[in-house]
């Protein structure tokens, strides 16, 4: 097979196991239990012996030589899913001798070889390798464009939870160098950034700090002062980098592209505008435009001055308290026209979830949560057949309730 085809099937292979992990073992009884994954390819990395019983290893039938990937069937029988013990024996398939063992050992490692030669870009100075699985050689690489031939994509096969595996594996990099052919480990590459092409203006409230690429490179930092810039890209790395990932935003200076991740206030789709809103009901304001769960603050119906827009929802508009981000559509959910006063008692069961407002939307708390016990509604919301929204005070301030 051609390792392209392998590279799908080892791809396949991790995202089904992560799904796996997502959906069945993490469970609050098995948080800290010790998960343990087959390889689905190992990587042969100095000549080793073929046997065909692990148990009485007594003589080689035959070897297998570098660098080359095999399949694997299985693993030796002391092996278990849920305990940590390290995999002794593979079982893997050849060509011309059927299925045979070998040792698990430092000649072999999990991952796929796919040789191809392509072209890498460093970011960051890196260590090289004489081999894969080895200590670096002491030797680094400044940032620059490289010709790889072959790389090992490698997958985490132990972990104690499903969020453990996240962003567990990477590849190594063989690369051809003065010394000789070399290895990079996990480099980080310009060709892995993932950029999605968009247009927009984004408003820098504040000085931020500018990079040539989506990395904090702190040698190649530039100062940003508060303006406004064309948007040409998007970068959210949170699904490479995991919790620790950015929102960046790439654009042009005279000096060249250039990528931010704001880290104070910045408007997106930013627009100056001179227009007047009107707020048909009462709405939430926010210091920036973005939905805030936590901003229980509210504008009377009424006509504000509005300066500039986000986007085609949000305004900042002009109160007697200071300039305020609203976006009145979303108002209208919040607070719908028809909702009217009302003096009435209800009964809460174990079955009714509460909500922040009237759509089924951020819940206030969970069914169950509430005994059976009467409560009393000051406004309401018919909404026909489906039912009732009472809106009375809970626990936490107000709570909105649907009843069938």
């Amino acid at each position: 097979m051609k390792s392209s085809y392998y590279g799908s099937l080892f791809i396949r292979y991790a995202v089904i196991a992560g799904i796996y992990l997502l959906g069945s073992a993490y469970t609050p009884s098995s948080a800290e239990a010790t998960i343990n994954l087959k390889p689905q390819y190992i990587t042969i990395l100095a000549e080793t012996e073929l046997y065909e019983d692990y148990k009485n290893p007594k003589e080689a039938s035959a070897s297998l030589g570098p660098l080359q990937s095999v399949k694997v069937v299985d693993v030796d029988a002391e092996w278990r899913q849920d305990e940590p013990v390290d995999v002794v024996w593979y079982l893997i398939e050849t060509t011309w001798l059927g299925n045979m063992w070998v040792h698990a050992d430092e000649r072999v490692m999990n991952g796929l070889l796919q040789e191809e030669e392509r072209s890498i870009t460093t970011i960051f100075e890196t260590p090289l390798y004489d081999q894969p699985n080895t200590r670096p050689s002491g030797l680094t690489l400044s940032p620059q464009k490289l010709k790889s031939d072959s790389s090992i994509t490698y997958s985490q096969l132990r972990g104690t939870n499903a969020m453990s595996f996240l962003g567990g594996g990477g590849s190594w990099y063989r690369i051809h160098t003065w010394l000789g052919d070399k290895w990079l480990l996990k480099p980080t590459l310009v060709e892995d950034i993932l950029e999605t092409p968009i247009s927009f203006d984004m408003k820098l409230e504040t000085a931020e700090t500018a990079y040539p690429y989506p990395y904090h490179i702190e040698a190649a930092a530039e100062p940003l002062l508060s303006q406004t810039l064309r948007i040409e890209a998007t970068w959210d790395t949170h699904g490479f980098l995991g919790p620790s990932g950015e929102l960046w935003y790439k654009f042009h200076l005279p000096q060249g592209e250039r990528w931010v991740a704001p880290q104070n206030k910045a408007t997106i789709s930013y627009k100056p505008i001179q227009e007047t809103v009107k707020l048909s009901v009462q709405t939430r304001y926010f210091e920036k435009p973005t939905l805030d769960y936590s901003m229980i603050f509210w504008l009377e119906p009424g006509e504000y001055e509005a300066f500039e827009a986000s986007g085609a929802q949000w305004k900042h508009v002009m109160t007697p308290t200071g300039d305020k981000w609203v976006n009145p559509e979303r108002a209208l959910l919040e607070r719908p026209i028809e909702i009217a006063p009302t003096d009435e008692d209800i009964l809460l069961t174990l079955e009714d979830q509460t909500f922040d407002h009237p759509i089924e939307e951020k819940t206030a708390h969970a069914k169950g949560f509430y005994g059976p016990q009467t409560v009393h509604a000051f406004e309401k919301w018919d909404v026909g057949p489906s039912g009732v929204w009472y809106h009375f005070i809970g626990l936490s301030g107000n709570e909105w309730v649907k009843k069938r």
